[in-house]
C-alpha cells in the first residue's frame, strides 16, 4: 500500500510493508527534506532477497504527517530505488494492536466463494507476512517479561517459576496484559499449574529439557532414503535435536557428502551411518 507522506518541506512516497522492522528513507528523499541525519557508519540492513545495504544514517525521532495526522519514529537512511519511504512494523505498532479486525471492518474482508459469503474477524496467517507481524506483536506485548518468566512463539506462551507463588502471579499478569490488549486464549489449548510441558519440540520437566518421545519414534522408524530430498527430511528432523547427542556432526558427515550436487548414491557405507545415528540417538534419548 502506498500513501503520501509529507517530510519537513518535501512530500514522499511511501510503502507500509509489514514484512519490514524498521522504518527507512532513500538518500534521495533525505537530501530533499534539506533535514540532517546522524551518520552510522559500518552498519548494513538485510533486505527480502538477502541483500546487505549499506545505512548511511538515521533521523532520531523524525517528524512526518500521513493525511495530516502527524506522527515520529526513527527514519534508516538506505540507498533504496523505487519509493521514498518505507514504513514498518516499528510504525505500526504505534497505531495499536493490528491483527484484529475492527468491526466496521469486517465487511471488507468479505469473499465469495460457491457456498455463500464469507468473512474475516481475525486476520488471516495466509496473508504474506501475518506470521512475522503477529510474532512481533506478541513480543512487543510480552517484551517485558520474556526471558525472566516467558517464553513466547506465535500463540505459544510458556510461563515458568520455580516457585508456586510467584508462578500464580505471573500468570495474572501475562493474562492482564493480553486482555488490555483485546488478544483471547483458547481454553481447551491451555494447560495451568504442569509440571512438565510439550513446547516447540521438547518436553521440558523441573530437572531439564527432553526430547519429545514421538519425534524421537519418527527418527527411529524413517524408512531408508532414496533420494536426495528424503535424505535431508531426515537430516533435517535429526539434527534438531543435535545438542543432545555428542558428536552429531561426526556421526552425520558422511550423509551430509551425499547432499551435495549429483552426490547422491546410497551405498552399503551410507546405509550403515544412517542405522548407526537412529540407534545412536535411540540409545542416547
Amino acid at each position: 500500500m502506498r500513501v503520501p507522506v509529507s517530510i519537513a518541506k518535501a512530500t514522499c512516497h511511501a510503502v507500509l510493508d509489514l514484512g519490514s522492522t524498521h522504518n527507512f528513507i532513500s538518500e534521495a528523499a533525505a537530501a530533499h527534506t534539506g533535514l540532517r541525519f546522524t551518520p552510522r557508519a559500518g552498519m548494513q540492513v538485510t533486505v527480502a532477497n538477502g541483500e546487505h545495504i549499506p545505512n548511511l544514517g538515521v533521523f532520531s525521532r523524525a517528524a512526518f504527517s500521513i493525511d495530516g495526522k502527524g506522527f515520529t519514529g526513527d527514519l534508516f537512511v538506505l540507498l533504496l530505488a523505487g519509493y521514498d519511504v518505507v514504513l514498518g512494523t516499528q510504525w505500526l505498532a504505534t497505531l495499536g494492536p493490528i491483527l484484529a479486525h475492527a468491526p466496521d471492518d469486517i465487511s471488507k474482508t468479505a469473499f465469495r466463494t460457491y457456498e455463500g459469503l464469507y468473512e474475516f474477524v481475525v486476520m488471516p496467517f495466509g496473508l504474506s507476512n501475518t506470521p512475522v507481524t503477529f510474532q512481533a506483536l506478541m513480543n512487543d506485548l510480552l517484551r517485558a517479561y520474556r526471558q525472566r518468566f516467558v517464553l513466547v512463539f506465535f500463540d505459544g506462551i510458556l510461563i515458568y517459576n520455580a516457585y508456586w507463588s510467584e508462578h500464580l502471579h505471573h500468570i495474572r499478569t501475562v493474562l492482564v496484559t493480553l486482555c488490555a490488549n483485546t488478544l483471547f486464549l483458547k481454553h481447551n489449548k491451555c494447560s495451568f499449574g504442569a509440571e512438565s510441558v510439550a513446547y516447540l519440540g521438547h518436553v521440558i520437566l523441573a530437572t531439564g529439557v527432553a526430547m519429545d518421545a514421538a519425534k524421537v519414534q519418527a527418527v527411529v522408524e524413517w524408512p531408508t532414503p532414496h533420494s536426495t530430498r528424503a535424505l535431508r527430511g531426515f537430516l533435517g528432523l535429526a539434527s534438531y535435536y543435535r545438542k543432545f547427542v555428542h558428536g552429531y556432526g561426526e556421526l552425520a558427515g558422511p550423509l551430509m557428502q551425499l547432499l551435495k550436487k549429483d552426490g547422491f548414491s546410497w551405498t552399503p557405507e551410507a546405509d550403515a551411518t544412517f542405522t548407526t545415528l537412529k540407534m545412536t540417538r535411540h540409545h542416547r534419548w
